[in-house]
């Protein structure tokens, strides 16, 4: 009796000291997650993020006509006015700039806010869909994770279109359980609706996520239907089609309808109220983005776009998350090819599949799944597509990932069961490797990175078969893989976050205030370029985009006012300024020369002459 009372004292000692881990895990994530975003709320983006000079020139774009409202008294000063493609932003950022100042810090704080609420609900709707596990690691992964933390620190668009996105597959998550009411179901399907509504009003590309909601919510009334018998394609149990009143009854009860009815409300409120009064410059602007950046023109740039996609060097969504957060990547990788190994099962025979029945065929898994379809579809496609758009798609990828990694015995088995899957794997990530140390300068370089890579698959295709031909070493590679993943995600977010840390600066700040010291008070600031040094002064910014807004005689326009032109200078000097004002953009006319802010130079031009 003595023996078995000791042992029980020692499994509880276990369980608690196990809980206290997990709380004091809890409690390190959350500071780290919360300190990390409000740590030198005024310092430069991270010039490792992006390739773009969208990290110097949007946190300007993106608050402009809120901030001319507050420092000028006018929403429009110039032909630029973002405001029309993010309203519910523009006003969140009006009451904002109102109470706390028009300035960088207050509109980086709504990103902020936004990002940890978002880390919130998306735990919430995990582990409701999923079980506690999943939603820990998910929210571990779009919480600390430094691809997502850092741009959450930034006044873009993408962090709250990101947030309502997540409210929206919290909506879904309620809506689709199968233990509520009709009544609360199809409300809370409602309210899915409206929020993608409200995420596509907010952030025109989180759109891109509302057609796999719709084809989410179809796949899952199917899967319904099937589970009690009917027929999926509409009728009663003997498989007689339904007509009549019936028919329609059966039509209403779709969770399409009420995602539609919510996406109708919120769409056709924005009609009415804001587009049609702004139709003719959203049409404009809309063909701009559309047309001038994101569609590709030619198959040729189709081809190129779906090669840079997959296998580029610097540009491409894959080179970024395989340089950045390869061992999400690689979950989601694995959890592919779980998926075809279960589709491609009989009837979920295959081992590790069964377990996985219930929750792995969901329909928030299925929603994951048809999430990222889209987005791979969207990053295939578009001609343009910096790193900062794939926020949109970031809840879904650290669900997906989450999920394989609590599901990593069968992840494993089903890509080890397959040789193709383990040599193009091993390849894969071989071959982005390489491009570290490589790149594609030289014809020599490309060879030396397509060898890694056949070498990488086939390494990884030998140490798969000989863990296959020993049990022993399957089943300790099943205990470790989870923390091994998990160790070697922290390790690598820790080295790219200390490198962030350890290169703080603040550029961008100090030329906008060397600026204000410098120049008359009344100077307009003209150039694509001038928004993003106007963060910490009070001067009038004209953004100029060739093909989108002020591009006719920007200059003269302005004459009544001191006069500068801000550009990229040096080695990425901007040729529509070399040829439509040479005579500005002249070097006895520099006023400055600011070496590097992000990862670009910038100079900053007096008018004297405009021709």
């Amino acid at each position: 009796m003595k023996s078995v009372k000791s042992v029980e004292k020692v499994r509880i000692e276990s369980v608690v000291a196990h809980r206290r881990t997990v709380v004091a895990a809890a409690v390190i994530a959350i500071f780290l997650a919360v300190s990390l975003r409000l740590i030198a709320p005024d310092s430069d983006p991270y010039a490792r993020l992006s390739w773009s000079s969208g990290l110097l020139t949007d946190e300007g774009y993106y608050i402009h006509n809120a901030r001319n409202l507050v420092l000028f008294g006018a929403e429009r000063t110039d032909d630029f006015n973002n405001m029309l493609i993010m309203p519910t932003l523009h006003y969140v950022q009006v009451v904002v700039f109102r109470l706390w100042g028009a300035s960088i810090v207050p509109a980086r704080m709504i990103s902020v806010v936004c990002s940890l609420i978002s880390v919130l609900v998306l735990f919430a709707a995990a582990r409701r869909a999923f079980g506690l596990k999943v939603a820990v690691i998910a929210a571990t992964f779009i919480g600390l994770d430094h691809t997502n933390l850092l741009y959450n620190r930034l006044a873009l668009m993408d962090t709250p279109g990101e947030m309502l996105l997540v409210f929206a597959l919290y909506a879904w998550v309620r809506g689709m359980a199968r233990n509520r009411r009709e009544t609360g179901t199809r409300l809370w399907l409602l309210a899915c609706g409206g929020l993608l509504g409200t995420a596509f009003v907010t952030r025109g590309l989180a759109g891109i996520v509302i057609p796999a909601v719709f084809a989410a919510a179809c796949i899952a009334a199917r899967q319904t239907r099937a589970r009690v018998g009917l027929p999926v394609n509409g009728g009663e149990p003997g498989g007689q089609p339904q007509t009549g009143w019936d028919a329609i009854v059966s039509a209403a009860k779709h969770p399409v309808m009420p995602l539609a009815a919510g996406l109708a409300l919120v769409l056709t409120l924005y009609f009415v109220t804001w587009y049609a009064p702004h139709r003719a410059e959203l049409t404009r602007i809309n063909h701009y983005y559309l047309w001038g950046q994101i569609i590709p023109a030619s198959g040729q740039r189709l081809a190129l776009n779906i090669a840079n996609a997959w296998f580029g060097d610097e540009r491409g969504a894959a080179p970024f998350l395989m340089r950045h957060t390869p061992l999400q990547t690689v979950l989601v990788f694995g959890w592919a090819a779980l998926l075809l190994s279960r589709w491609r099962a009989k009837s979920g025979e295959k081992a590790g599949c069964a377990p996985l029945a219930n929750r792995f065929s969901g329909p928030t898994a299925v929603l994951a799944l048809c999430w990222l379809a889209c987005a791979a579809l969207f990053l295939n496609v578009a001609s343009y597509s910096p790193s900062r758009y794939y926020l949109l798609f970031y809840p879904a990828l650290a669900l997906a990932a989450a999920f394989s990694l609590v599901n990593i015995a069968a992840v494993l088995k089903a890509v080890a069961g397959s040789r193709l899957a383990v040599l193009l794997l091993g390849a894969y990530c071989s071959y982005h490797a390489a491009l570290l140390v490589w790149h594609h300068a030289t014809v020599a370089a490309m060879a030396a990175v397509g060898a890694s890579a056949l070498c990488g698959g086939a390494s990884l295709l030998l140490l798969a078969a000989a863990v296959r031909a020993r049990p022993e070493w399957m089943a300790r590679c099943l205990r470790i893989a989870p923390a091994a993943a998990l160790i070697g995600w922290a390790g690598i977010n820790a080295c790219f976050t200390a490198d962030w840390l350890a290169h703080l600066t603040y550029a961008q700040r100090d030329a906008s205030r060397w600026l204000a010291m410098n120049m008359p008070p009344n100077t307009v600031m003209i150039g694509d370029v001038a928004p993003g040094v106007c963060l910490y002064n009070r001067f009038r910014a004209v953004s100029v985009i060739s093909g989108l807004c002020n591009d006719k005689l920007p200059v003269e326009r302005f004459a009544q006012w001191q006069r500068a032109v801000v550009i990229l200078d040096g080695a990425y000097k901007e040729r529509w300024w070399t040829e439509r004002y040479p005579a500005v953009v002249r070097p006895v006319n520099r006023i400055a020369l600011f070496p590097r802010i992000t990862r670009f130079p910038v100079g900053v031009y007096r008018v004297r002459d405009e021709r």
